[in-house]
């Protein structure tokens, strides 16, 4: 835990401002700059500059250039989170009138330092205290709106305050606003938008349950049991997110194509009539990839087997060639020419014999690491989807040709 020191001077002022009220006690407080890189993060070079920042950011706020502090304040926390920075953030905030976003940093320090102050961290418990002052300070100043989010709502239902998107961390958590107008704006895949204009007064605390409309859609509940890093989803050649397995995807009625996809893993694939009214659960299985694909190691047979045939064929026409006494007995130019064509028909040959050697020892190396156990597919229990494993189907456990010919 980096340092955190304050030394109360509620006598003197920087800069000999008369400040009042305790959000102002970025002039009021002491703060020394963290001295101390967090273990494990950032370079040196960073947290230099994250201090630097910091000490800009004082300078700035005692100078009352309040937009030009706010500013070098979150830099630096965007380098190294700090409370000595964001209790410093959340008093000029506040001295500007933000009271929602002073509010919500004092939130954040009275979290983070709590958990250190448990610890026995005496400079944390002291910020955490600052903090609650300053909540206690901020509280009668500040709208409170609690969004609540309805049952059963779909993946990628989305609320934007005042034209920003929540995390949906903060639905379900009380928000501190600056009183005044605000809009909510509710929206998601096959729900009617909802959109609510507020007026709150400061002090005012308000609850909102957020439950848009539904459009007529098939419902399907999609399990994804193994979430491995790099997890991705795909409707309809579209990505979405999927927050959890509880919230459902609404889908328009028709066929759709859902894909699930993650390094290293074979993907998952639907495929399916979704109808109107109807709901259908789904566990998408991933599983690792254990090889090359089928199609690979069949394409490689193809090549290899085609190679072969073509070089046979060549291979037979230069022995026909040698074996005809017409050619042998051609004169002048004419049998040198014949005799140029049966060469350049005996090198293809073997060329092509030597290409197709290789490529058969490639293919059955591949054909070794091939899973071909996994079935290609399998229908759901209704029969009206197929899951697809892309990985191609077979039940040949592998192919070996060898093959040789000279001419």
């Amino acid at each position: 835990m980096c340092s955190f020191v304050l030394n109360r001077q509620m006598g003197q002022t920087a800069g000999k401002q008369a400040l009042a009220g305790l959000f102002l006690y970025g002039l009021l407080v002491q703060i020394e700059a963290p001295t101390c890189a967090a273990a494990g993060k950032g370079s040196v070079t960073e947290h230099a500059y994250a201090i630097q920042l910091y000490k800009d950011g004082r300078a700035a706020a005692e100078a009352n250039r309040n937009e030009e502090a706010v500013t070098a304040l979150q830099q630096s926390l965007t380098l190294e989170p700090n409370l000595s920075t964001r209790n410093l953030l959340a008093s000029v905030l506040g001295r500007m009138g933000r009271y929602g976003a002073a509010y919500k940093q004092f939130q954040l320090v009275e979290r983070e330092a709590g958990m250190t102050a448990r610890r026995g961290d005496k400079k944390a418990a002291e910020a955490k205290e600052f903090a609650v002052a300053g909540l206690a300070e901020l509280k009668p100043l500040v709208v409170r709106l609690l969004l609540l989010p309805g049952a059963d709502l779909p993946s990628g239902f989305v609320v934007q305050l005042d034209g920003v998107t929540l995390p949906a961390s903060d639905l379900g958590q009380t928000l501190a606003l600056e009183p005044g107008a605000h809009l909510v704006l509710a929206t998601g895949p096959r729900l009617k938008p909802v959109e609510l204009k507020l007026t709150l007064s400061a002090g005012e605390q308000r609850s909102l349950e957020l439950s848009p409309e539904r459009l007529p859609s098939a419902t399907l509940r999609l399990k994804v049991p193994l979430r491995p890093p790099g997890l991705a989803f795909e409707l309809d050649g579209q990505p979405f997110a999927v927050e959890s397995d509880e919230r459902p995807l609404f889908l328009e009625a028709g066929m759709h194509r859902l894909t699930v996809r993650a390094p290293r893993y074979r993907s998952f694939v639907w495929k399916g009539l979704a109808t109107e009214n109807t709901e259908t659960e789904l566990t998408a299985l991933l599983q690792p990839d254990a090889g090359p694909p089928r199609a690979l190691v069949y394409g490689g047979a193809a090549a290899t087997g085609a190679a072969l045939i073509t070089a046979a064929v060549l291979g037979s026409i230069v022995q026909s060639r040698n074996q005809d006494p017409m050619l042998q007995r051609q004169p002048g130019e004419l049998g040198k020419s014949a005799f140029d064509t049966t060469n350049h028909f005996a090198t293809a040959s073997n060329i092509l014999w030597g290409a197709g050697g290789a490529l058969a020892a490639a293919t059955a190396t591949l054909a070794l690491f091939t899973d071909w156990k996994s079935p290609a597919f399998t229908k759901s229990g209704n029969g009206t989807s197929i899951t697809w494993h892309l990985a191609p189907s077979g039940n040949l456990q592998y192919v070996s040709i060898s093959l040789f010919g000279m001419y």
